[in-house]
């Protein structure tokens, strides 16, 4: 059984320890690396895959079932599959090192968390115009600043150093166009998930994990949109950029 690497681990946490000093967001390096472990060890890709088409699945069978008599949809159940004996001890390494990474997470966390005595910092109202507004437009609202952001990545040349509250325009109705370009988005990220390999989904998960801090989900910030905040998260898209490109590569030399 492969031995856990003491050093390695308290490498990466006195690194991220240091790096929450730059930018809070440091601290998600450590999810990243939990991520990494399941993706990998358990084929999270593949389980994912296969849970969403038997949701699909059962919808199906259900539709079938409302049209057509019980007896008809019989095919529809579905087969468990059991635990192989002996899985759990051979991968004690494995969640060895989930349980050091989250014990890391916690406590870079706290540590963060006490410097800044022990409270979130205060921002003005109007630093984030969207936190004032009443559901669901504040949350769709948020969702267009996440599609924005995806939008810098991807065509990264109307940038700005500093982004005014009113830099963008806030959505006040369910008709907003913007809320279109937000659901096309969603939809796009579903379909990567569903098209996409391991190595892609670990840089889309390296992408969204590490804009978590800064996505308005947990607490409510100052600003509106800020660039710093994708320093992290590009590297999670230059995997997935990188990866397109090999995939685009083999699938043109593979048809000479």
């Amino acid at each position: 059984m492969k031995q856990i690497n003491y050093k390695c681990i308290l490498i990466v946490f006195l690194l991220t320890f240091l790096g929450t000093f730059c930018k809070e967001q440091a601290s998600t390096t450590l999810i990243v690396c939990i991520f990494h472990q399941i993706l990998f060890k358990f084929n999270l890709r593949t389980k994912m895959i296969n849970c969403t088409k038997r949701w699909i699945y059962r919808f199906k069978c259900y539709i079938d079932s409302q049209l057509t008599s019980p007896k008809q949809v019989s095919h529809c159940k579905l087969s468990t599959h059991k635990m192989v004996p002996g899985q759990l001890k051979s991968a004690s390494t494995f969640y060895k090192n989930i349980f050091y990474l989250s014990i890391g997470f916690v406590t870079i966390s706290c540590l963060r968390f006490a410097i800044m005595n022990n409270k979130l910092p205060s921002f003005n109202r109007l630093d984030n115009p969207a936190r004032i507004l009443a559901s669901p437009y504040r949350q769709l609202n948020y969702a267009y600043i996440w599609t924005y952001n995806c939008w810098l990545l991807l065509n990264p040349f109307n940038l700005s150093c500093d982004w005014s509250s009113s830099s963008i325009q806030l959505i006040t109705s369910l008709l907003d166009p913007k809320n279109v370009i937000t659901l096309a988005t969603f939809i796009f990220t579903l379909l990567l998930l569903l098209q996409s390999d391991t190595v892609s989904w670990m840089g889309l998960g390296f992408m969204m994990i590490t804009f978590l801090p800064a996505s308005n989900i947990f607490f409510p910030l100052g600003f509106v949109i800020a660039e710093r905040v994708l320093y992290l998260p590009s590297m999670g898209f230059s995997i997935i950029i990188a990866r397109g490109f090999v995939l685009l590569y083999s699938s043109i030399k593979s048809k000479r």
